[in-house]
């Protein structure tokens, strides 16, 4: 398939990706995995460390903010063995995080414009 020809007629990529059975959750894990340096096992597991869980929590949010109107809530978790009631929390953790003025806080505003954006 020719990706331009569907960006001209005003398909975005994710929903090319989408409709063509493409992985972008799960490619958008491994970017924020890298962005974080962070193994994706670790984003995936029940880890309650600071960093790890602020890697999840922007995974979360930043998927929710590109894909949310192709991906319910419980599909966004998915990827990362959470539920609907968890994606919320973190999209509310994260806009909050504009909010403080705490370095951690920062960085995690960072990362989301950053990881919204690629």
């Amino acid at each position: 398939m020719n990706i331009t020809k569907f960006l001209i007629a005003g398909i975005s990529l994710p929903m090319f990706a989408i409709e063509h059975g493409m992985d972008v959750l799960e490619d958008h894990l491994k970017a924020v995995s890298k962005y974080f340096a962070i193994p994706v096992d670790q984003i995936k597991s029940k880890s309650r460390l600071y960093e790890v869980n602020a890697a999840r929590q922007i995974y979360i949010a930043t998927a929710k903010f590109k894909y949310g109107e192709h991906y319910t809530l419980t599909k966004i978790g998915i990827p990362v063995n959470r539920d609907h009631t968890t994606v919320i929390y973190s999209c509310k953790a994260v806009a909050n995080c504009g909010v403080c003025r705490d370095e951690k806080s920062k960085a995690m505003t960072k990362a989301f414009k950053i990881l919204s954006n690629e």
